[in-house]
C-alpha cells in the first residue's frame, strides 16, 4: 500500500487516497469497485487479567449509551456490539474481552452498506488470533 506524505484535507479526499490505495495493491481493479465501508482490527494488551477486565467494563460501559447492535455474541468470547455513529459515519463496534488482551473489531460506512452479519464473521474471524494474543502476553 501507498502512503501519502501529508495528511489528505478532508473526509472527501481520505476517501479518495484510501480508493487508490486499494487499487494500487491490487485488491480491486478500479476505484468505482471499492467498498463504501472499512473494517478495522485492534488488540490492545494488558499487564494482568484484572488491567484487562477493568479495561472491559469500562468499555462496556462507555459502549452502552449507543444502540446495541443486532450481532450475535462471538462464541467462546466475552463480546459485545453496538451500532455508533460518529464524524457522520456508522459503525458496528464488536470489543471482544480474551484475558489479557481486548479486541476490536469495527465495521464502518455508510449505514445502507453495514451488514451485521458480516461484523459477526469478522469477529468470528479475528478472535483466533486475539486468543493467541492473549495467551502470548
Amino acid at each position: 500500500m501507498l502512503t501519502t506524505a501529508a495528511q489528505p484535507r478532508t473526509r472527501f479526499a481520505a476517501l479518495a487516497v484510501r480508493a487508490r490505495n486499494i487499487v494500487d495493491s491490487g485488491l480491486c481493479p478500479r476505484t468505482s469497485a471499492v467498498p463504501d465501508w472499512l473494517a478495522r482490527f485492534e488488540i490492545t494488551a494488558f499487564a494482568d487479567k484484572k488491567a484487562a477486565q477493568d479495561a472491559c467494563r469500562k468499555e462496556k460501559t462507555r459502549s452502552a449509551k449507543y444502540t446495541k447492535a443486532p450481532v450475535p455474541p462471538v462464541s467462546g468470547v466475552e463480546s459485545h456490539t453496538y451500532d455508533r455513529n460518529t464524524v457522520g459515519e456508522n459503525g458496528l463496534y464488536t470489543t471482544m474481552c480474551l484475558g489479557t488482551v481486548i479486541a476490536e473489531v469495527a465495521l464502518a460506512g455508510p449505514n445502507s452498506t453495514l451488514d451485521p452479519a458480516t461484523a459477526h464473521s469478522l469477529a468470528q474471524d479475528f478472535a483466533p488470533g486475539s486468543r493467541k494474543a492473549a495467551t502470548a502476553s
